[in-house]
């Protein structure tokens, strides 16, 4: 693992903070983020510190992953240059000024790509027509449009293709795929929620469905934790995800019926405990209360069909493909 060398352009022999940063980036960032970007000044103040990604990972019980989104983060925030040796490791971090004017203008522009309306996200004939030749991308359409409620509409190929397109998202179509299934079996079926929880996971450095599986169920095990009236603030426990998966899964419990249990835990105020609710979803599931059955999704149909015989084989049927074309030679 390489070890990092920090620098920072300015001359102190101490830790300082920025009034800048705790009233203006602080607040808004990840508590995690903020362990991190506090160590980082520690380390810097300390030039006989070696410090790595692994041993930042180690000093808080994070993953490297987590360290790097921290990284990137605060890299894109303005707050911090990352250098990357030829293995691309992080080997050197350099402090920039936590000056709100100095670093907007930069920060505007990266959010601008990020964050705009698709409204103003505008691909030609050609550009669609070059996304079409992807036989991955084509594959993705298709199965979306399997199970999508309505034919795809023109604003929503638009956001299709600009969660694909390197030059906005970049999602790989696995991820653009669960992105869909994830908000779906939600019930959220509006594109423009679907479109923020995208630009979420893009903003927290998410580039594949197992991360994305994880950032989610951790959003829901602290929502779990303040419901059930947990005082832990700490990084989300082994514990907590396989039982969080256990509920979900084994069990088939939506996060509503989940925090619902929570309810009981608030009411006994000696057993506010993961355990204790474990207890009681347990004692749900055995009883049949609010089980809900477990529901093969058109999508998960879709995929099978997809894996196991090809692009042609899905039942044209279901929707119209050559319309699907027309719209996207259209935009």
């Amino acid at each position: 693992m390489c070890n990092i060398t920090i620098k920072t352009n300015n001359s102190i022999d101490y830790t300082t903070i920025s009034n800048d940063f705790l009233d203006n980036y602080m607040p808004a960032a990840n508590g995690e983020y903020v362990k991190i970007y506090l160590y980082l000044l520690r380390a810097m103040s300390a030039p006989d510190m070696e410090i790595s990604v692994s041993s930042i990972a180690d000093k808080f019980d994070y993953t490297e992953k987590d360290v790097l989104r921290a990284l990137t983060h605060w890299s894109n925030a303005g707050l911090l240059n990352i250098g990357y040796n030829e293995a691309k490791e992080v080997n050197s971090i350099t402090f920039g000024t936590a000056s709100v004017n100095n670093v907007q203008p930069a920060q505007a522009t990266k959010e601008e790509k990020v964050y705009k309306e698709q409204d103003d996200v505008d691909y030609t004939p050609s550009q669609m027509a070059n996304f079409k030749k992807n036989d991955d991308f084509a594959m993705l359409l298709h199965i979306i449009a399997s199970y999508w409620v309505t034919p795809l509409r023109k604003p929503e190929l638009k956001d299709i293709a600009y969660f694909y397109d390197p030059e906005g998202l970049g999602f790989s179509t696995d991820l653009i795929d669960y992105l869909f299934e994830y908000c779906i079996e939600k019930d959220k079926k509006d594109i423009s929620y679907i479109r923020s929880v995208a630009i979420n996971w893009h903003k927290n450095g998410i580039t594949s469905r197992e991360e994305a599986k994880e950032f989610e169920s951790s959003f829901i095990i602290y929502k779990i934790r303040k419901a059930s009236g947990i005082n832990t603030s700490g990084k989300v426990t082994p514990a907590e995800r396989e039982c969080y998966n256990r509920w979900k899964v084994n069990y088939g419990f939506s996060d509503d019926t989940i925090l619902e249990a929570c309810n009981e835990t608030v009411l006994n105020a000696n057993s506010s405990s993961i355990n204790y609710l474990d207890k009681i979803l347990t004692n749900w599931h055995i009883n049949g209360k609010n089980v809900k059955p477990a529901k093969t999704s058109r999508n998960a149909q879709a995929k099978k069909t997809a894996n196991t015989e090809g692009f042609n084989s899905f039942e044209q049927r279901t929707y119209d493909f050559a319309d699907l074309e027309r719209k996207l030679a259209n935009l």
